[in-house]
């Protein structure tokens, strides 16, 4: 499902216009269960909210530790290059 022609567009990577992502299909789909649920008041608001967060919790801290790791790693090289280079003088 592309974006809608319509849809505004955001400044980002040194100023040049890119089309702003549009949600997937499947959040705008799972919005439309949970508005017809919460309309029949099948479930209360709470737990589609509780469910929903912990189902995006295991990705969620595979992308903080992966980020994690990647950031300490580059630190690390920069701090080690730069007491090689001032070592060299």
């Amino acid at each position: 499902m592309a974006c809608p022609a319509h849809a505004p567009k955001q400044r980002w990577l040194h100023g040049k216009n890119q089309p702003a992502t549009c949600a997937p299909p499947l959040l705008h789909s799972n919005k439309r269960v949970f508005y017809k649920q919460r309309d029949a008041r099948f479930f209360a608001p709470f737990s589609y909210v509780l469910s929903f967060n912990l189902t995006q919790l295991p990705i969620s801290t595979m992308e903080t530790l992966l980020f994690s790791l990647v950031g300490e790693w580059w630190i690390a090289q920069s701090a080690q290059g730069r007491a090689q280079q001032h070592s060299s003088h």
